[in-house]
């Protein structure tokens, strides 16, 4: 949604000694859709930079450097129970401060002003908002920004806060940023293409519903939108009326109006998101649920949605979930923020609401309007199997997506219909005949995915999340080398790595083994393989993302093979390691002779687990590589001195047993006395019988002390 004006059209237009410092997300939004990126010099950590650059004019880059003005003090990978405790404890602290109370002196933004980068960037125009404090800098922030920095100017820089709590409102602030920006008529004309839009939806649901056969429609879809899942939140100020909007009724406890889309009266002010608790969830018992938490982008909301679907205390044990109407939204593009994109929130609601089969009709009416965002883009269902499926735990389902490719390769097809989806999808001889790799992180790439640059984010075959060089020459010195004349493919450990403390515990023993050899016999360097789920790039067992995995390979300086492990395809068990296999000897050097296969072992971090060893053995024996087992059988207070020498912290990241709640819970550390309380529990101490598993914080401690070698 962009205003096509020009300056010439406007009955005066910006000057050119506009310069606009956005400091939200919202307001950067809308100076696109007015068509004034060549005007922004400051924008958040959070907006959308990419989308003011694509829309300015050469000149005006070279002119108007766009300046970061915020940063975030929250770590990124923290739980949402975590970012909640530290929002709650900053707005605690802004509450009293509001309140008069003297013994609080300073209350500090979670995204506090680059001042220096807000000075430099010489607005002559802020906009940021004043609804929460602690969520965006303040006017006040502002003022006491360009205060610090002793600013010669004695013009205050004016300040625009934007507060709107529903659609009206919303639309209102386009034409309060169009008045300001000295562009009116573009405020209103984008005002009015907002509500036209929202109009547009509205009659396209409800006139595609109309066409359908009475017994079809019996009622609105029951729409339970959640802000954030630790604890639950519902949905606030203009959700609900997005919701309305798409044909559905929404599921809150925060309407407190008969909601009617934007055409309510907008005097009346909506209420913020309300805090639930499990239980009134399922109470409420929803027909869709919609994950779009406050902040997050697609990949996190996919990423912390498949986790609470896995606990039956949570999403798990609703109606939605068993009938795999769980969606993952773009949280902070499509629904916090305030701005333009919120029509495609709407459409979001109701591209989910509609997309079972018996609305085909309506959905593809919904999919075929401009604003609305495709499935795996702005959205996408969350599988609501209970567990996160390891690459053993599939197997073969018939007429998938692997089958269909391979038919139609074999039929020289250049594309095939994805079965599940019913999307084209390139086949292996498109790639091929392109010659390389476009980078994409296509299904069935054959080239190693070697241009795709954020690799854990976008592979769909095996690769390399993680390599120590590109030259095997210098990898192989991780434990040392026979000679450094030796130009021959080294000889390669496989670990079958998780992230969790056995794992970890593999590769230390496996370093003692190297440090123990002889100078003249032969070294080994070592690979580590890892599989995760294709859609939520989640590690079975260990619920840990993979971009722990490749923090933990990037500090041991170990390389790294990640194979994403698709659902929807029946390509065998060994078909899938062999394929990865065939990647590390390919870059190792390997010359495809057999009989000098740079892979020496697979190696497995199982400590006493006989049926899990001999299913390995089985299935993984079929190679003809050697199966190593350094921990098998080692007593566990052997594995616990060691664990203690590397000072490594382990921290529980899943306990997927509810009946081992009070003993075992995620975030505890692993270590000693824990081992003991919980075999005290009448559980294994190291958790082998899957009570808990654990990811290994390497990064905590220096490389040369987390694989034992001398510092």
């Amino acid at each position: 949604m962009t205003t096509d004006h020009k300056d010439e059209d406007d009955e005066e237009g910006p000057p050119s000694s506009l310069r606009v410092a956005s400091l939200l997300p919202s307001a950067t939004d809308m100076l696109v859709a007015l068509s004034l990126s060549d005007y922004v010099v400051g924008v958040t950590h959070e907006c959308d930079l990419s989308s003011v650059l694509r829309n300015r004019t050469a000149s005006s880059e070279e002119e108007k450097n766009i300046r970061i003005l915020t940063r975030s003090v929250l770590d990124p990978n923290a739980s949402q129970g975590e970012i909640d405790f530290i929002v709650k404890q900053a707005s605690d602290t802004c509450a009293a401060k509001a309140d008069g109370d003297d013994d609080v002196l300073v209350v500090n933004s979670l995204y506090p002003i680059e001042k220096e980068a807000l000075v430099e960037s010489k607005p002559t125009l802020v906009l940021t908002q004043d609804l929460c404090r602690v969520c965006a800098p303040s006017a006040t922030d502002v003022s006491d920004a360009f205060a610090s920095k002793n600013t010669t100017s004695n013009i205050p820089v004016p300040v625009v806060s934007l507060h709107p709590t529903s659609l009206a409102t919303v639309a209102d602030t386009f034409v309060t940023v169009g008045a300001a920006c000295h562009v009116p008529e573009r405020g209103r004309v984008l005002k009015d293409q907002f509500l036209a839009d929202f109009e547009l939806l509205r009659r396209t649901v409800k006139d595609g519903c109309a066409s359908l056969n009475t017994g079809v429609l019996r009622s609105k879809p029951r729409v339970l939108v959640l802000e954030w899942l630790d604890p639950p939140y519902d949905a606030g100020h203009w959700i609900p009326e997005l919701v309305d909007v798409a044909g559905c009724e929404c599921v809150s406890m925060s309407v407190s109006f008969s909601v009617s889309g934007v055409s309510h009266d907008k005097s009346g002010e909506n209420k913020k998101s309300q805090t639930m608790t499990w239980d009134q969830v399922h109470e409420a018992d929803p027909d869709i649920v919609l994950v779009a938490c406050c902040g997050f982008d697609l990949e996190r909301n996919v990423r912390d949605a498949r986790q609470a679907v896995a606990s039956q205390n949570c999403l798990g044990a609703l109606r939605a979930a068993r009938n795999g109407r769980v969606y993952a939204c773009d949280g902070n593009r499509y629904f916090a923020s305030p701005g333009p994109l919120l029509v495609g929130g709407a459409a979001i609601v109701a591209s989910c609401a509609y997309s079972t089969m018996e609305y085909t009709h309506v959905y593809n009416a919904i999919q075929q309007l401009e604003f609305s965002p495709l499935e795996g883009q702005g959205w996408c269902k969350v599988d609501c199997c209970t567990k996160v499926p390891d690459i053993e735990d599939l197997e073969p389902k018939g007429n998938d997506f692997a089958v269909v490719h391979e038919e139609a390769c074999a039929a020289g097809q250049m594309t095939y219909a994805d079965p599940e989806t019913g999307y084209s999808v390139f086949t292996e001889l498109t790639h091929k005949k392109r010659g390389k790799c476009c980078g994409s992180g296509c299904r069935h790439c054959p080239f190693n995915h070697e241009n795709v640059k954020d690799k854990a984010k976008h592979i769909q075959q095996p690769a390399f999340l993680y390599d120590t060089s590109s030259d095997y020459k210098e990898a192989k010195h991780l434990f040392g080398s026979n000679s450094d004349n030796d130009n021959n493919a080294p000889k390669i450990k496989v670990l079958f790595f998780s992230g969790g403390k056995d794992s970890f515990l593999t590769i230390r023993a496996l370093v003692k083994q190297e440090q123990q050899k002889e100078a003249s016999e032969e070294k080994m360097t070592l690979v580590l393989l890892t599989t995760f789920d294709a859609t939520s790039r989640i590690i079975a067992h260990q619920e840990a993302h993979i971009d722990i995995v490749v923090r933990q390979a990037r500090h041991l300086q170990l390389p790294l093979v990640g194979i994403p492990v698709h659902r929807a395809s029946s390509e065998s068990y060994v078909t899938r390691i062999s394929r990865a296999l065939r990647l590390i000897e390919a870059h190792f050097g390997d010359d495809n002779n057999n009989n000098n296969r740079s892979i020496h072992s697979l190696v497995f971090g199982d400590l006493h687990l006989e049926h899990i060893r001999g299913w390995r053995d089985s299935e993984l024996g079929k190679l003809n590589y050697q199966l190593e087992y350094p921990l098998w059988k080692v007593p566990y207070p052997t594995l616990m001195k060691d664990l203690e020498a590397s000072t490594v912290p382990c921290i529980l990241s899943a306990a997927p047993n509810e009946n081992h709640k009070d003993v075992v819970k995620v975030g505890d550390t692993f270590g000693r006395g824990y081992a003991r309380k919980v075999k005290a529990a009448g559980l294994d101490s190291f958790g082998e019988n899957g009570e808990f598993h654990t990811v290994a914080q390497v990064w905590k401690v220096s490389r040369e002390q987390a694989l034992g070698l001398p510092q």
